[in-house]
């Protein structure tokens, strides 16, 4: 009993030891995060002070949750070796600090804090991503190691314990139980949550958040399906061991506005990095920062409140281009695993198009590539292809990428084209040519505009002026080649760059649709969604142009919403930054985070009201999720893998 006690409490000790100088460092690491905040944001210096003050409030309540769990093991260990248990305590203390002190800077240089991405990118792209996205000094990365050798310099030092320290410690200990893990909700934005949230606690909440996989049998998958198929009754499906096959009954609601020739239609799709509603457009949360866009809007067929699929740009190429689910993490996560699919390119080549992807950076980023080679989509170039050309750190400017891919383009060739540009100028750290300058211009408009608003990203929002000269000149030029004029332009964000948006506004983006084929302009007021294009493009070519097309498909669509008053009838499943499902878009509801809302337009802007889950749509989109993972992880989207894609 004695050696219980003498042993209990000399681990007591040392551990609440360490635990002070533990939180002597975390008062360090909030302050070196507070400081690069202020040099690489416009907060202000009260505000980032007192949202790290209350980080440090979080970060003591983890570390004290964690500590109740793991001071046992460290008891056990010092009975049986002193000497070991201590050696065993430095050292997990010293990497809980060197690994607290790396995501601080993670999150000043990437505006988000760290989260599962680490376990679904390779490291070639976490390296890519930090080397790219960094927006602070070098000299913070010191900090990694100076930390926890400040922390092991400490840890030598002798310092004796009184009862009063016992009781405070006690008190601090069991006070850390009762306080709630959710706090978001606490907060006015994401910005300032981000910023007070312990980062590691963020991390493991994000690994721990997601669908669980589920082993379904033959049976379980027809009684799902079955669910599945009573929840929409607007399609007719085929199979209940193919869960989202169905009968392709989509509405031609586009050929009314073209005058069309007898000759297909180029198809040029403009995906621009960040793109949002927030600020482009018309009764925008900042000033708008695209006004070439914003008159291509008022004279074409647009989508005011249009939502992507994905807070990541991962989301956008199969949601844009095939309408798909997106699985456990994406569909592009599977990488070679990608089960067979119908798409938009896959659809039109086997109607005489070539399609080719335009991008300035790494395109196997996110698994790009693969996905694109799977769709027999020609990768004109990324930037490795033009080492000597003008380049931030994620790839070419866009102007220098809109340029180079006119070059590449065989205006002469009779056949039609698919052709798409993904920007890059756009993404964090916001570098692009004539930055001064830009910035300069935007924060007079802000100001000629009596703009009050308190903190305004005038880089980030002068990037998009920048990409709106260039995407200018690039429709000014298309136009001006041959069979320019037979093109139908269709411009889209993937997301909005400002991750610490409210959901809403993360996945509100532009949908245009312009072309001089245009017969009549108009403004769509009601929901729609990137899966919604594809299914509806196919539509207007069949309606048209008379092309073969599946007479069974896999999209959850009825394609693009043409009415003129306000409804919501899109299906619209969302995965969040670490590829987790954060929210859906089910007609006149968007389930967030395990509550309800009703969609309301209030003055024509989208409300969310927060209803009770009476229909128990919760179930219904939990039975979805399952059965995406489960068609996906074992290819049952098509049934007939080699003559689904032509209609006999």
């Amino acid at each position: 009993m004695n050696f219980i006690i003498k042993h209990l409490r000399e681990s007591i000790s040392q551990y609440l030891i360490l635990s002070g100088w533990m939180f002597v460092l975390c008062v360090g690491i909030r302050t070196l995060e507070a400081i690069l905040l202020l040099l690489t944001t416009g907060q202000s210096a009260g505000q980032i002070l007192l949202l790290n003050l209350e980080g440090i409030g979080f970060d003591v309540i983890v570390f004290c949750r964690f500590s109740l769990f793991f001071y046992p093991f460290i008891f056990l260990l010092y009975c049986l070796s002193t000497k070991a248990g201590r050696i065993v305590l430095k050292t997990i203390f010293t990497l809980f600090i060197a690994i607290s002190t790396a995501m601080a800077i993670y999150f000043i240089m990437s505006g988000m804090p760290l989260d599962k991405i680490f376990f679904i990118y390779s490291w070639e792209e976490i390296t890519h991503t930090v080397a790219s996205s960094s927006n602070s000094s070098s000299w913070c990365y010191v900090f990694v190691l100076l930390f926890p050798i400040l922390f092991l310099y400490l840890s030598f030092k002798k310092f004796s314990l009184h009862k009063i320290h016992y009781i405070i410690a006690l008190v601090i200990f069991l006070t850390s139980l009762f306080f709630p893990w959710k706090v978001e909700n606490l907060y006015r934005s994401k910005k300032e949550f981000y910023t007070a949230v312990n980062k590691m606690n963020y991390f493991y909440k994000s690994v721990m958040k997601g669908t669980s996989l589920k082993t379904l049998t033959p049976s379980q998958v027809e009684e799902m399906s079955q669910m599945l198929h009573q929840s929409f009754p607007q399609f007719s499906f085929s199979n209940d061991q193919y869960p989202f096959l169905h009968v392709e009954n989509t509405e031609d609601v586009l050929s009314q506005y073209f005058d069309f020739t007898d000759k297909m239609p180029n198809f040029v799709f403009i995906i621009v990095e960040g793109l949002s509603r927030e600020f482009s457009g018309n009764g925008t949360h900042y000033p708008s920062a695209t006004p070439f866009l914003d008159s291509l809007s008022a004279n074409s067929l647009s989508w005011n409140n249009c939502f992507s699929t994905s807070y990541r740009t991962i989301g956008v190429l199969p949601s844009l281009f095939a309408s798909l689910p997106h699985g456990n993490g994406g569909f592009m996560t599977y990488k070679y695993d990608m089960p067979d699919c119908q798409s938009l390119m896959t659809i039109l080549q086997r109607n005489g198009y070539q399609s080719t992807f335009y991008y300035g950076g790494w395109s196997c980023f996110d698994n790009m590539c693969y996905f694109l080679k799977r769709n027999k989509v020609n990768i004109a170039f990324d930037d490795s292809d033009y080492p000597d050309s003008d380049q931030n750190e994620w790839g070419l400017y866009d102007h220098i990428l809109f340029q180079e891919s006119l070059k590449k383009i065989d205006f002469s060739n009779p056949e039609p084209r698919i052709d798409i540009f993904l920007t890059l100028s756009t993404h964090q750290p916001f570098d692009f040519p004539d930055a001064a300058k830009q910035t300069q211009i935007y924060h007079q408009k802000a100001d000629s505009l009596h703009f009050m608003e308190e903190e305004i990203p005038y880089l980030q929002l002068a990037s998009f002026q920048y990409l709106d000269n260039a995407l200018k000149k690039l429709i000014t030029n298309y136009l001006q080649q041959e069979n320019g004029e037979n093109t139908i332009f269709i411009i889209t964000g993937d997301h909005n760059f400002n991750m610490q948006a409210n959901p809403v506004e993360i996945t509100h983006v532009p949908l245009i649709i312009w072309s001089p084929l245009l017969k009549e302009k108009h403004q769509f007021p009601a929901l729609a969604c990137h899966r919604d294009v594809t299914p509806t493009l196919i539509a207007m070519m069949k309606q048209q142009f008379n092309i073969e097309a599946p007479t069974e498909v896999t999209w959850m669509s009825e394609g693009l919403d043409t009415v003129s008053t306000f409804r919501s009838r899109i299906f619209c499943p969302q995965i969040d930054q670490g590829r987790a499902h954060v929210g859906t878009y089910y007609n006149d509801y968007y389930l967030y985070q395990g509550k309800v809302y009703q969609i309301v337009n209030q003055d024509n802007t989208l409300q969310l009201k927060e209803i009770e889950d009476r229909n128990g749509l919760s179930a219904v989109i939990q039975n979805y999720l399952d059965l995406e993972i489960y068609a996906i992880n074992h290819n049952i989207l098509l049934e007939d893998k080699t003559s689904i894609f032509i209609g006999h």
